[in-house]
């Protein structure tokens, strides 16, 4: 059965004492096989805490069940820096190239 067509909403679960990621939504049966995490970082996913759209990088996907930038850091948001729109992937992304370039 082919995964359906839309945005996952991913977590890690042990599956035979290894780690995948799979997508928690009801009728999907998408995973990442262990030897596919390496090619997650750069995809979107469904917030667990607020359920908008954002991109999995290396320190959300430290969480079983990943959060965005704005619900992990909601100090850093307000109506000046969110001009995207908080479901806007690339809002999350252009915050935090900023935020690199800033350190």
């Amino acid at each position: 059965m082919a995964s359906k067509k839309h945005v996952h909403k991913y977590h890690k679960v042990k599956m035979n004492s290894t780690d995948i990621w799979a997508c928690a939504l009801p009728d999907c049966n998408h995973h990442m096989p262990p030897h596919y995490i390496d090619t997650l970082p750069g995809k979107a996913s469904l917030c667990w805490k607020c359920g908008e759209r954002f991109i999995l990088d290396s320190d959300n996907m430290k969480l079983d069940r990943p959060i965005c930038f704005n619900c992990a850091h909601p100090e850093m948001v307000s109506e000046e820096t969110d001009l995207f729109g908080k479901s806007d992937i690339m809002a999350d992304f252009l915050k935090r190239r900023e935020q690199v370039k800033s350190e």
